[in-house]
């Protein structure tokens, strides 16, 4: 059993990982800063960020000061520009130490998902990752929601001896909510890097996105579509839509689609200006790639889990949707 790195105190602060992206920040922290604020609820617990980068400017500064968040610590170093494991993590992991927060939370991108498990290690604690929901237990404990076994099951996850408790977050928030006046404290600190490794930075020459994958519009097909050589039809629709034709992990399972095209947990995260989905049912794990401005959901069965999560839901054949808008655009 491993002993506890920080007391078990509900007064202790949770930490949110914040990674930036030009002068702004990261979907995938924005997303866990809103989790964050919903996770603390009214509870007494600080709740503060850290961002670790290169440089810190005006842009990133009004985000942050406006996010809700407690307090933003900030350590700028040149050679946090690129993304490399050791040097992050040197960093983190010192001010962890420092801070002693309670829980800390990730955006589930690829940096985080390798910074939150050698974190974790470095702390003898565990990390949960990809989840789709963090909540308190009466008892106090972070209780983990993530899709398992390609999303046919839900797991709950607990880390009831081992602290702080760690979880990257699945999932993309387009923006933070506005909340009033600037309130949040921003503190801004040198990082102490004591063996850089710099002879990384050429081939770690990294640019990050904004998302995993980011489209204007998305068209997305899935189990509904009855024969392969009708994908077509769907492509042509998508060619028509100027949108970008991809799946649901059934069509990767007939061998129709590769990976890449596939929407998921399993898959990829997309976020797009609108998403047209026909024939998807909208699992958990389906649902979990997708951040999108609007949802349009096409399915026979209007009680799809998509249809209930749907802007606009059509309960329809596809075939019958995709041939009138063949013919109006």
């Amino acid at each position: 059993m491993c002993s506890p790195v920080v007391p078990d105190s509900a007064d202790s602060p949770i930490l949110v990982f914040l990674e930036p992206l030009g002068q702004d920040i990261h979907p995938a922290s924005r997303n866990a800063i809103n989790t964050a604020l919903g996770l603390a609820g009214d509870t007494k617990r600080e709740l503060c960020g850290v961002l670790l980068t290169a440089a810190f400017g005006a842009g990133q500064s009004a985000v942050l000061e406006r996010s809700g968040l407690t307090a933003v610590y900030v350590f700028v170093n040149s050679l946090l520009g690129n993304f490399v494991l050791e040097e992050h993590l040197e960093v983190l992991l010192a001010f962890v130490k420092e801070k002693k927060p309670g829980v800390i939370l990730f955006g589930a991108t690829p940096e985080s998902r390798a910074l939150a498990p050698a974190l974790a290690a470095r702390l003898k604690t565990g990390v949960t990752a990809d989840c789709t929901k963090v909540a308190f237990r009466e008892d106090g404990l972070l209780l983990q929601t993530r899709p398992a076994f390609g999303g046919d099951v839900t797991a709950e996850i607990i880390t009831p001896w081992a602290r702080p408790q760690i979880a990257t977050l699945r999932g993309l928030a387009p923006e933070l909510p506005r909340r009033g006046p600037a309130g949040s404290k921003i503190i801004v600190n040198s990082a102490k890097i004591v063996n850089p490794r710099a002879q990384k930075a050429e081939w770690l020459d990294r640019v990050t996105e904004a998302a995993e994958n980011a489209a204007s519009n998305v068209l997305a097909i899935g189990g509904g579509v009855r024969r392969q050589e009708d994908v077509e039809i769907f492509r042509r629709l998508a060619g028509r839509l100027k949108a970008e034709l991809m799946c649901s992990r059934a069509l990767v399972e007939r061998g129709w689609f590769t990976r890449q095209s596939q929407i998921g947990l399993s898959g990829r995260g997309v976020r797009a200006e609108a998403l047209l989905a026909m024939g998807v049912s909208g699992s958990v794990q389906f649902m979990a790639g997708v951040m999108s401005g609007r949802i349009c959901a096409v399915n026979l069965d209007k009680d799809a889990p998509i249809m209930l999560k749907a802007d606009v839901p059509i309960a329809g054949d596809l075939y019958a949707v995709a041939d009138a808008l063949l013919r109006c655009v």
